[in-house]
């Protein structure tokens, strides 16, 4: 397990020759889960096979990230299980640094800002939990030409004020097998 403080903090993992496994929990202030300050996050940093140039991480445990927590890995190729930051939003996940292919078993996000290319992800679950007006996913870097999700479901938003959706800014191929929208909540590709 590793636990990391909300006041600012980066705890970084680094190998620069091999592979990192985690099989704990990524918490805050020893919280699965736990949530930080707008200006104060807290993040968690992973670095593999940096002068190799081929380090896997793989995450052996489910994910949860509270408000304000933004967690970056950097390596050839990283696999999840589940990530979840559904459950307040305001979330950075930074996969921008992954060379090959980034596998997420299932993705549940609010207002988060993904920065990933090229990537499987078995389930997409996007939430809006009506925290304030215009709350939304953005895929904001270019998602290459090798990105898949298998089944993209839309959460179905308070009322028009409080909806949500799933913006990806560009790329040149995203394949879905299944989508089911929801009212209040969109998608733009």
């Amino acid at each position: 397990n590793l636990s990391n403080q909300a006041s600012g903090r980066t705890l970084l993992v680094e190998n620069l020759t091999g592979n990192i496994t985690v099989d704990g929990a990524l918490m805050v202030n020893n919280q699965v889960g736990g949530y930080a300050l707008a200006g104060s996050s807290a993040n968690f940093e992973f670095k593999a096979g940096v002068d190799t140039k081929n380090g896997t991480i793989a995450f052996n445990n489910n994910i949860s990230l509270g408000r304000f927590v933004n967690l970056k890995a950097s390596a050839h190729t990283v696999n999840f299980k589940d990530i979840d930051t559904g459950n307040g939003g305001f979330n950075t996940l930074d996969f921008s640094g992954v060379t090959n292919k980034v596998n997420i078993n299932k993705l549940i996000t609010a207002s988060t800002n993904v920065a990933i290319k090229n990537f499987n992800i078995n389930e997409l679950l996007v939430k809006t939990n009506g925290i304030s007006v215009g709350e939304y996913t953005n895929f904001s870097e270019d998602i290459g030409n090798q990105s898949r999700i298998n089944t993209v479901r839309l959460e179905t938003g308070t009322r028009s004020i409080y909806s949500g959706g799933v913006k990806f800014k560009g790329g040149e191929k995203l394949v879905i097998n299944d989508i089911y929208y929801a009212p209040w909540n969109y998608f733009d590709a």
